[in-house]
């Protein structure tokens, strides 16, 4: 679900009952609401798709499959919104995690990647900045936090690679966003 306005998407994301995104009080000068999503995260069992539908087989050996679900029963466990001004833009994303332990985020990155563990506002940050556009990644700067008692994992990036930004703004906007 694709929402143009902030209200709109709040009131589906309290519905659904998606992870919350808060507007952050603080973006940089310029930085205007621009989109928001609610996606639906969908269990497959291989198998018991393959037994129901057994599938369209395409070329190569490979199959698309299908579940019927009822819009009662589908989870929406990942929720996002974008801010921008311009070309540049700020995109915070906020999912459920499922498990209480082990991985719940892959950081790319290079050698050349600066990952610095900050504490903000007494939570920990995962703070990312690419320095050399070997690799284009789609963003200058990342930060990835949790939420434990809401058992949610915090994205945001700042795109693109020639983002404006700098360092402390985008600390400040996640800081925000803990509050």
């Amino acid at each position: 679900m694709l929402f143009n306005d902030y209200s709109s998407y709040l009131a589906k994301a309290e519905e659904y009952k998606v992870p919350y995104l808060p507007r952050p009080e603080y973006l940089p000068e310029g930085y205007v609401f621009d989109q928001a999503w609610i996606q639906p995260d969908f269990e497959v069992n291989e198998k018991e798709l393959l037994a129901l539908t057994d599938g369209i087989k395409l070329e190569g050996g490979y199959r698309v499959m299908w579940k019927k679900e009822a819009t009662a029963s589908i989870n929406y466990d990942y929720s996002s919104m974008r801010y921008k001004k311009g070309e540049s833009m700020v995109r915070i994303n906020a999912k459920h995690i499922k498990a209480k332990s082990g991985t719940v985020e892959s950081l790319l990155r290079t050698n050349t990647t600066i990952v610095q563990n900050i504490l903000v506002n007494g939570t920990q940050l995962i703070y990312t900045e690419t320095t050399n556009n070997e690799i284009k990644l789609g963003y200058r700067y990342r930060l990835v936090w949790t939420d434990p008692e809401q058992n949610v994992v915090y994205d945001m990036t700042a795109a693109p690679e020639s983002s404006s930004l700098t360092k402390e703004e985008v600390i400040r906007i996640a800081a925000d966003m803990m509050k």
